[in-house]
């Protein structure tokens, strides 16, 4: 991965948008494999999406600082209230390294907890990424789905309550819309 400032100044140098229509991305699960595909995806064609909510367990508060700078979410969930503390410091603390000051970063609304995920799930957008499995996982899917978010991308295990299982490899298919959409 590139050093944030590196990240920064690539992603401001992103033409118009590739699709004609910029697409909303919720991730939920943001250092899962499949949560960490779609920022993949989302970051090498920042023209075409944007990131309105990501959730993580905070159990590496500086790459989610980092991810919340590069892709300025509305929302952050953390599953881990101690984490949300250590998220803050070493957001300010990257800003500094950056020669940020406060206007230049971009205001961010952070829930912590257990019930973070379902939280920032319900947050409408046009793409809901579920990289959560077991309960939090089907929460999370059931929260996006009342805020009539299209769920399409899931572990396999929860795939079955009628939401499409997408792997790694046919990911940018999906976000791309080049294949059939399960809601």
């Amino acid at each position: 991965m590139l050093p944030v400032a590196q990240r920064l100044t690539r992603s401001a140098k992103r033409g118009v948008c590739h699709t004609g229509a910029v697409r909303t991305v919720v991730i939920i699960g943001a250092s899962t494999p499949i949560g960490q595909a779609a920022l993949a995806i989302a970051a090498t064609r920042r023209a075409d999406y944007l990131i309105d909510g990501l959730t993580d367990d905070g159990a590496e508060p500086r790459q989610l600082a980092e991810l919340c700078l590069e892709f300025t979410p509305l929302r952050v969930g953390i599953t881990d209230d101690y984490a949300v503390g250590q998220f803050w410091g070493e957001r300010e603390d990257i800003s500094i390294d950056l020669g940020l000051v406060d206007w230049e970063v971009a205001d961010l609304d952070v829930v912590g907890g257990p019930s973070a995920a379902v939280e920032v799930a319900g947050i409408a957008s046009d793409i809901a990424v579920i990289g959560l499995t077991g309960d939090p996982g089907r929460a999370a899917a059931e929260a996006a789905r009342t805020a009539g978010t299209p769920v399409i991308l899931v572990p396999g295990e929860i795939a079955s309550e009628g939401l499409q299982a997408v792997s790694e490899s046919s990911l940018a298919d999906v976000l791309l819309g080049r294949t059939d959409r399960g809601q």
